[in-house]
């Protein structure tokens, strides 16, 4: 949805009318989430806080380390 589209749905008017909200542009990155979109709508990504971390502590060169977890089928259903 376009912004000036989004702007007009009756959602974005009644929060519109109950806060104070500005239009800063196309979201990119919010609250260590980076917002990317995509054909099928947006991914969230915490890819550029964890950079960000890394960098701050100095393990810019850190390697990679693959962490498996177990999802239960039910809960992705």
């Amino acid at each position: 949805m376009g912004t000036r589209v989004a702007h007009s749905t009756p959602f974005w008017m009644l929060w519109q009318n109950r806060f104070s909200i500005k239009d800063f542009g196309e979201l990119n990155y919010f609250l260590g989430i980076e917002v990317l979109p995509t054909v099928d709508g947006l991914l969230l990504t915490q890819h550029k806080y964890i950079r960000d971390l890394f960098t701050k502590a100095g393990m810019e060169g850190a390697k990679e380390c693959v962490t498996p977890m177990c999802i239960p089928i039910s809960s992705i259903t």
